[in-house]
């Protein structure tokens, strides 16, 4: 597996050892880059259930400003340090070992601490409409929020988010999300 573009394209990266994770195709990362465009530029990144890390590095290598890598496997985490570490090593203070669950529960940060967009990838077997409406906090407005999901696996929008796209890789779906605005408070009729 390697960085598909950017500053560090070409650069190899470390899977985890064993069969615990599902590392993320070429293919879809690069889709999902091509959609981002001049987004990632100065953006703020979250990357859950981050594995090797190769969707938050090739946000990195692409200009992001900021990017948070969330991840609680030991044989996972051991692979994404050691990429950081070589490709990004300013950045390791931004691994978190944690739960995935448990770092959203914080209800999110509010103003400039929140994210532009939100990448996760969540183990197969689990079902992503437990965790996915505890990102809306985390979005900064007009953010957008992509999930990758076996197509199988039914995901309702949660409150806040609004459907951009869903596309099938295989047995992957990706569905991009953006968060909806604010409401604004009405302004009052003039007399």
């Amino acid at each position: 597996m390697r960085i598909i573009a950017g500053d560090l394209k070409g650069r190899r990266l470390h899977s985890p050892a064993g069969d615990q994770t599902r590392p993320i195709t070429d293919m879809i990362r690069g889709a999902l880059f091509n959609v981002l465009g001049a987004r990632v530029r100065g953006a703020r990144f979250l990357d859950l259930f981050a594995g090797s890390g190769s969707v938050g590095l090739e946000a990195v290598s692409r200009g992001a400003g900021h990017v948070v890598w969330v991840e609680a496997s030991r044989t996972a985490l051991h692979a994404l340090r050691q990429n950081v570490r070589e490709l990004a090593p300013g950045l390791l203070p931004a691994v978190l070992p944690v739960r995935v669950e448990s770092f959203l529960s914080g209800g999110g940060p509010a103003g400039p601490g929140r994210f532009d967009l939100v990448f996760a990838d969540p183990p197969f077997k689990d079902d992503p409409a437990g965790f996915v409406h505890l990102v809306v906090p985390w979005l900064a407005p007009g953010g957008r929020f992509f999930l990758r999901y076996h197509f199988k696996t039914a995901v309702p929008t949660p409150p806040g988010l609004v459907t951009v796209f869903t596309r099938k890789y295989g047995d992957s779906q990706l569905t991009a999300y953006e968060a909806e605005p604010p409401e604004s408070p009405s302004s009052p009729l003039p007399p």
